[in-house]
Order: structure tokens, then C-alpha cells, then sequence
């Protein structure tokens, strides 16, 4: 994977991590609460991060030599996924 998309996918999860330490409702100290996390939570993260990072950054990331990415191909492929 490109070092770009690494660094985007890092970032977002450490803000998907973040704002799961700011909702903790019991007032739990941060590291007892980084214990309790699994690795169920650490995957659902990831993921969650990973679907953040839209098509058009990752063509931007493996084809900068392109322009642009055509809006009709990002429209098309989105309709794909969904």
C-alpha cells in the first residue's frame, strides 16, 4: 500500500480512537480503558477508517500521474459499492 493511503488510514483511526475515549460516559482513566480494548474494536475501527478514505484519494495516491479522476468513473464506482 502506498505510504500516503497508510498515513490517511492511520489518522483517521486514531481520530475513530480518540472520540471513543472522549464518549466514555463512566469516566474510566484512559489507560484502563485502552485495557479493555479488544480486538474486535481494534478491526471495527479499522475498518471504519479504511471506509472513510474515498475512491478518489486512493486514485489520486496510485495514479498521480492522472489529472483527475473523471466525477462519471468516482460516481460509478461508489454506485458499485453501495
Amino acid at each position: 500500500m502506498d505510504q500516503g493511503v497508510i498515513q490517511s488510514l492511520k489518522k483517521r483511526y486514531k481520530k475513530l480512537l480518540h472520540r471513543l475515549i472522549r464518549e466514555d460516559d463512566l469516566g474510566t482513566p484512559i489507560v484502563d480503558f485502552l485495557k479493555g480494548v479488544n480486538m474486535k474494536m481494534v478491526i471495527d475501527l479499522v475498518y471504519e477508517a479504511w471506509t472513510e478514505i474515498t475512491f478518489e484519494n486512493l486514485g489520486r495516491r496510485f495514479f498521480p500521474s492522472l489529472p483527475q479522476i473523471p466525477a462519471l468513473l468516482i460516481n460509478e464506482v461508489h454506485l458499485h459499492q453501495c
